[in-house]
């Protein structure tokens, strides 16, 4: 990335105020993207400076994923995926039944998936309302949420396990 030292040495650091338990994001122009457990998720500019951070209800322990037109899409803890604009102001929020902290996953067709500890898998529409969702307690003893994020193969499928447990749930789309 541009600007950044090619030697190994540190090019700056920031303090967001809250411990980092999940992996950072980049977007295309080198803005950096990270949750903290004070419920705030922070972005940065490559040089270091803070862009903005916005404030979800609980603790943020998901990896933002970055859809096509720069949205930023987060899970908190207060059982809700945030859809951040790229200027920090919220697009949209929903509301699960169980905290997130799984990171989300964007199909081809700009669908969010994601899954909760409320047992249920979930596909996002881009505005923000509910295409499907598919409940694991049939098969699943009650309370046994999901601590793996979503994937999206190319075939459309969609795979998670349910946390604790040694279920896999390939769905077709």
């Amino acid at each position: 990335m541009s600007g950044f030292p090619s030697d190994g040495s540190l090019a700056w650091y920031a303090n967001t105020g809250g411990a980092i338990d999940k992996a950072l994001s980049l977007d295309a122009d080198g803005n950096l993207y990270v949750g903290a457990r004070n419920g705030y998720l922070h972005a940065f500019h490559p040089d270091g400076s803070e862009k903005w951070r916005f404030q979800t209800g609980d603790e943020v322990l998901s990896t933002p994923v970055i859809g096509l037109d720069g949205t930023i899409y987060v899970g908190s803890d207060d059982g809700k995926l945030y859809a951040v604009n790229p200027d920090g102001t919220e697009k949209w929020n929903f509301q699960t039944y169980g905290n997130i902290q799984t990171s989300p996953s964007i199909g081809t067709d700009g669908t969010i998936y994601v899954a909760s500890y409320d047992g249920e898998l979930y596909a996002i529409n881009e505005d923000g309302t509910l295409r499907w969702n598919y409940s694991t307690h049939p098969q699943n003893y009650v309370g046994a949420g999901f601590l793996s994020s979503p994937a999206v193969g190319a075939d459309a499928r969609f795979m998670s396990e349910a946390g604790g447990s040694s279920w896999i749930y390939p769905l077709h789309l």
